[in-house]
């Protein structure tokens, strides 16, 4: 019995121990409540008044049963009935009224919250809002069917529409190339459907002048609440300056390595060959040895010269950092001082009339004319003249006293002047003296990096004369931007 009863006590020891661990009674209902006030609060207010419809009435049914099956018959037995009616009065017209106010507290305070939840959320709409209608970058709403939906100020700014002229349109509008919008949007949708998000995709579209811009689209799509997909929203960044400057940098490279292989390449073989001929004469005309030596000399000499002027050239001009003025009037006192030029810059006009969009290709213009001064020309003086004084036109041009050279006549060239001209139609287009004397492939690229802003490009050159670069660009960049 005692080994038995030991057992059943280490048995209700271990029962004991266990139950400390359990939850009581009393921490089960606080539990229960917490779990109920949290319901309470997670409910709509629709559903909070639907609840409270159904049991404010049946607690009112069961207040007036339980007084009028108990105090209401202890009153009327012992007070009477005049004082059972008075108590009856005083106690509908209480209960009635507190039962409605509270009810009405209630539902003011759930009124309020929901005011202030909708609140907040007004404000964090209006928040981001604000961020979308402010951006510079172009954010735009589409559906399933690639329409637009919404349209911002960044927007407006990049493509030229308003919110009116574009909206319910299809995205395909702004694709510069139509014949290719089906395929694009093929890709898009492919990445879309993927990824869910398509990220720095390049596109050239179209604005409404007419002019080509390339931007990067960062596209995500967009869910309703029950993960179906309602449409897309997409971000699309001006990258044309950018493009533009790559464009530059690629150019400038191309330039370098060509000035290397026609003047430097081309001059060490020229030496080797001289060296290996005076190897072979200095025993038997010596005199001729040393006329070998001095054209090696010279030939030396504008090697070096070569060195530096691709050196020069390989420094970075930061126009970002700099500015187009301060940029460009460094590279010219710079150019001027490396090849003993007097270079004169005058601007006509106001700085601000200049669009900030032409500035990259002003730029080049000036630096690909004086490079081809420096290495053709024999110039001793260079005039810079931009013209920022006429409406809606910019104007720019480069003028030497070198050498000069001939040039064939070609359509529009007036003979009468008495300097052969030749137009942007032929600055490229022969192999004639142009191309031969005067850096024809540089010629080339600035004609057409300016026939692609909608500007004219022309040269006039006369054999001692010198020769003139003159372009004319428009400048309605200053309100919707050049997009090369």
């Amino acid at each position: 019995m005692r080994t038995i009863h030991l057992a059943s006590a280490t048995l209700t020891w271990a029962d004991f121990d266990v139950s400390i661990m359990q939850p009581t009674p009393i921490a089960n209902l606080r539990n229960g409540r917490m779990s109920h006030m949290q319901k309470w609060r997670n409910m709509s207010l629709a559903d909070r008044i639907q609840w409270l419809q159904w049991r404010i009435p049946v607690a009112l049914i069961i207040i007036v049963l339980l007084y009028q099956l108990g105090p209401a018959r202890i009153v009327d037995e012992e007070l009477g009935h005049l004082m059972h009616y008075s108590i009856e009065i005083a106690f509908y017209s209480l209960v009635g009224p507190a039962v409605t106010w509270i009810t009405l507290a209630w539902i003011r305070r759930w009124l309020a919250e929901k005011e202030a939840v909708e609140q907040q959320a007004r404000e964090r709409e209006r928040y981001l809002a604000s961020i979308t209608e402010a951006s510079a970058d172009a954010i735009v709403s589409l559906d399933n069917e690639w329409r637009i939906r919404s349209w911002n100020r960044g927007a407006e700014s990049i493509f030229g529409y308003v919110a009116d002229e574009i909206v319910n349109r299809s995205f395909r509008t702004l694709l510069a190339d139509e014949t290719h919008a089906d395929g694009e949007i093929a890709c898009l949708s492919a990445g879309l459907a993927d990824r869910g998000f398509v990220r720095d995709y390049e596109l050239t579209c179209r604005t409404k002048s007419g002019q080509r811009v390339v931007v990067e689209l960062t596209q995500t799509q967009l869910t309703d609440d029950a993960g179906q997909v309602t449409g897309t929203s997409a971000i699309l960044r001006d990258i044309t300056q950018r493009k533009e400057r790559e464009e530059i940098v690629n150019e400038e490279r191309a330039r370098i390595a060509r000035d290397l292989h026609d003047s430097l390449a081309q001059n060490l073989y020229f030496l080797a060959l001289k060296t290996d001929l005076c190897r072979k004469l200095l025993d038997q005309e010596p005199e001729r040895v040393r006329d070998e030596l001095r054209t090696i000399k010279q030939s030396l000499q504008d090697s070096i010269q070569d060195v530096r002027s691709t050196i020069f050239a390989l420094r970075p001009m930061d126009l970002r950092r700099l500015g187009f003025w301060r940029g460009t009037q460094q590279f010219i006192s710079a150019f001027g001082e490396q090849h003993a030029l007097k270079i004169d810059w005058q601007v006509r006009g106001s700085k601000e009339e200049l669009p900030a969009s032409l500035e990259p290709t002003l730029f080049r213009l000036i630096q690909e004319s004086l490079n081809n001064v420096g290495k053709h020309a024999s110039a001793r003086h260079v005039w810079i003249d931009l013209v920022l004084d006429r409406p809606n036109q910019v104007g720019l041009t480069i003028r030497d006293d070198g050498q000069g050279f001939a040039m064939q006549h070609g359509n529009g060239h007036h003979p009468a002047s008495g300097s052969n001209t030749r137009s942007e139609q032929d600055a490229g287009g022969s192999s004639g003296s142009l191309e031969g004397h005067h850096g024809g492939l540089g010629l080339t690229q600035m004609r057409e990096r300016v026939e692609t802003l909608g500007g004219t490009f022309e040269i006039t050159s006369q054999v001692g004369h010198g020769t003139t670069v003159s372009a004319w660009l428009p400048a309605h960049g200053q309100h919707e931007g050049v997009r090369s």
